[in-house]
């Protein structure tokens, strides 16, 4: 499944160790350039805040960091950022390239300039948009973002990982309320190059803070399709999600069974309690799922915990 970490040291350790190395040091300066801050995690990516307010994002991807959003600055500044603009929002830097981790700086402190700015007083709130938080996400809005993802990659099909791709195969009135809950969509593109620039538009338009996310109050997570432990022949099993409110754009979305597997190798709480609300529910034949799960790559080192898991329910 995609990745979800509970802090921004599990984000950081989880990569590998040249690209730990420069997450530290952007994690270091940022929070030394802006009095104050703190840094949690976001919907799965490390972020650094002010007085419970998010200022700027920074990811690590396979072939590049990305920092967001890009703040407005003098021409010189405009002049810096120049070679590293990827998108409107975002900041793109090259692994195997020297990180410019000064302008990193610039970009935090302008970042948190203007959000002393908007915030006056400097009370610790979180100014997310409220939707999403105890609602569960709808068949139409998976539509809309699977619309939204493809018109800013200028595609016509998407592959939809995470949670929500159970709407793919039930409505939000088949399904029990808990699983859906949640105001993010994880997306992939359905192809990408290897600097992942469209997963990069994708974030810029349609992610957190977004003013999709503003508008719509749920938003869309950039993801890669290596993100997911999914077993043999997913890809032939996708679900299609095409009509008239995708403007006939296609969301692929993961099939059921494998999206269990995946949830139960991943193995968190959240993804035991999914499966089990989906079992419970009879929406997931328990038997069918341990058949499934044997087909996960039997050098995975969680395959056996996840068999045993589900055998045992």
């Amino acid at each position: 499944m995609v990745e979800h970490f509970d802090t921004v040291d599990e984000y950081i350790a989880s990569r590998p160790d040249e690209v730990r190395t420069i997450l530290q040091e952007i994690r270091r300066r940022a929070l030394a350039a802006v009095p104050g801050a703190g840094d949690r995690i976001s919907y799965g990516i490390s972020t650094i805040t002010l007085d419970g307010h998010y200022v700027v994002y920074f990811a690590a991807w396979k072939h590049h960091i990305s920092v967001y959003p890009v703040p407005d600055g003098d021409e010189d500044f405009e002049r810096e950022i120049a070679p590293f603009r990827a998108a409107k929002g975002t900041l793109k830097f090259p692994l195997g390239k020297p990180i410019p981790y000064e302008l990193i700086e610039k970009v935090a402190t302008l970042l948190a300039g203007r959000e002393r700015q908007r915030g006056g007083s400097g009370a610790a709130t979180d100014n997310r948009p409220v939707r999403g938080y105890g609602t569960a996400m709808r068949r139409d809005e998976l539509e809309h973002a699977i619309r939204a993802a493809t018109d800013i990659i200028h595609g016509d099909r998407v592959i939809v990982i995470g949670s929500q791709s159970i709407l793919g195969s039930f409505t939000e009135d088949q399904l029990p309320a808990s699983i859906t809950m949640s105001d993010a969509v994880d997306i992939a593109p359905f192809s990408d190059d290897d600097a992942g620039t469209l997963a990069d538009s994708i974030d810029s338009a349609l992610g957190e803070w977004s003013p999709f996310h503003k508008e719509f109050g749920f938003y869309v997570q950039a993801a890669e399709r290596e993100t997911a432990v999914l077993p043999e022949d997913w890809e032939y099993r996708l679900v299609g999600v095409r009509n008239e409110q995708t403007r006939y754009s296609t969301g692929l979305c993961l099939d059921p069974y494998d999206l269990c597997a995946a949830k139960l190798i991943a193995a968190r709480p959240k993804d035991h309690a999914f499966v089990l609300a989906l079992i419970e529910s009879s929406l997931i034949d328990r038997v069918r799922l341990v058949d499934r799960i044997r087909l996960v790559d039997p050098s995975e080192p969680r395959r056996d915990a996840a068999l045993s898991w589900a055998m045992s329910v």
